[in-house]
């Protein structure tokens, strides 16, 4: 009985976390925590656990949940297991590697003081944005053309900051795309989340 009770309140208390989360995010802008004790041999035990959500990715990337940084300032000695359901029945097959969503960590303590917690984490992933080049391989005009100019990237997502570049890696930006020579280049479009696109373009006689 006293375990069902446990879990009775475990859930009692996730779910308290995720409407206080929901009704006043600036609280929550860092971490959330949750502590519930469960007594062992009669010793009054408190674990804690501090979650962090961690940062946004961009797609296609992943989030991995196991981060440490996720559950800094958590009880020491903690074990943990992910689950994707508030009841904590159905654990996460790769926390490694999960898809956007909203997730559950449990923290266990084993020892003389036994007991465990649970809390929400929140994984992101932003939209890649779209850069389209209708026209990928553009005449030049004595031998320059204008890389800036908004019909090279018609079609393109609104709002994208380009920038210009002699990799597909961006590693080495390209200084005068107004008035750029023959040859392959690359512009990226950025997103106000900080998610970006790369295409190919080729400017020749």
């Amino acid at each position: 009985m006293k375990k069902k009770a446990s879990i009775a309140s475990n859930l009692i208390g996730i779910l308290k976390i995720r409407l206080l989360k929901f009704l006043f995010p600036a609280l929550f802008a860092f971490s959330i925590i949750f502590i519930m004790s469960e007594s062992a041999q009669g010793q009054d035990c408190s674990v804690v656990l501090k979650i962090k959500d961690p940062m946004p990715v961009c797609a296609p990337s992943t989030v991995d949940l196991t981060l440490e940084a996720i559950t800094t300032g958590s009880t020491n000695g903690l074990t943990y297991t992910y689950y994707s359901n508030p009841e904590l029945t159905i654990i996460v097959p790769s926390p490694t590697k999960v898809k956007a969503g909203i997730y559950y960590i449990k923290g266990v303590l084993t020892g003389s003081c036994r007991g465990f917690v649970a809390a929400s984490v929140e994984a992101k992933v932003n939209d890649k944005p779209n850069v389209i080049i209708p026209n990928p391989v553009v005449k030049s005009l004595n031998g320059r053309a204008d890389l800036t100019s908004s019909l090279i990237t018609s079609g393109s997502d609104t709002g994208l900051i380009f920038s210009y570049w002699y990799d597909k890696a961006s590693t080495k930006s390209l200084s005068t795309p107004q008035s750029t020579v023959n040859g392959v280049y690359y512009l990226k479009g950025t997103s106000g989340n900080g998610c970006s696109d790369i295409q190919t373009i080729t400017i020749n006689d």
